[in-house]
């Protein structure tokens, strides 16, 4: 899929026409926010991470990562290692009672793509000599809540891997979409993604 991005004027005889306090309050809001916006402008800049030649590739050929960057967990990133291998990071949880149906989910985006319009695995293969793998991996957040020093509780989250899917060139670069799509239907989905994937990792 490919989505997302997002001022006033007073006139310098305001304040003699009679300026009173509603207009007070509103200058001392706008001039709070504006000082935010600043303070927030480092971690915007930050995120232009996102715009790499690896996660513009995962983009454009898998559809991924298409959500606004702001709102993405700490974790959730592309990595080219120096293996060739293109890492691909999500935030997605895999509940055992859904765990085939997410599974399926997952194998379909990495093989197919997210969005109809993109070229799935074989695109991203043919558009990057140098990626020998792809591997999407989803990762869960778990919380604890523990008493403190103080004797109050704490929260605490950590994330902790719950699949990982991997296809190499060798077997992702020459599928056909139309053939695969029709393999990976409802009721024999795993079955038939063994028979593309390299891993299919669980813990």
């Amino acid at each position: 899929m490919e989505r997302r991005h997002d001022g006033t004027v007073s006139e310098p005889g305001a304040r003699r026409k009679g300026c009173g306090s509603p207009c007070v309050r509103w200058l001392a809001t706008a001039a709070f926010a504006a000082c935010c916006l600043g303070f927030l402008s480092p971690s915007a800049r930050a995120s232009d991470d996102w715009t790499s030649d690896d996660a513009a590739t995962v983009a454009r050929h898998l559809g991924l990562f298409l959500t606004v960057p702001a709102r993405r967990a700490h974790f959730e990133r592309v990595e080219l290692r120096a293996d060739g291998t293109l890492g691909i990071h999500m935030l997605r949880k895999v509940p055992a009672e859904r765990r085939e149906a997410v599974l399926c989910l997952g194998v379909r985006w990495l093989l197919l793509g997210r969005l109809a319009s993109v070229g799935g695995i074989a695109a991203l293969f043919a558009a990057r000599p140098d990626v020998t793998a792809v591997e999407l991996t989803f990762h869960g957040v778990e919380t604890d809540v523990a008493p403190g020093r103080d004797g109050r509780y704490v929260q605490s989250r950590r994330e902790r891997p719950n699949a990982r899917l991997r296809v190499s060139r060798e077997q992702g670069e020459g599928l056909d979409k139309i053939r695969v799509d029709a393999a990976l239907a409802p009721g024999r989905c795993l079955d038939s993604a063994r028979t593309y994937l390299d891993e299919l990792w669980l813990p």
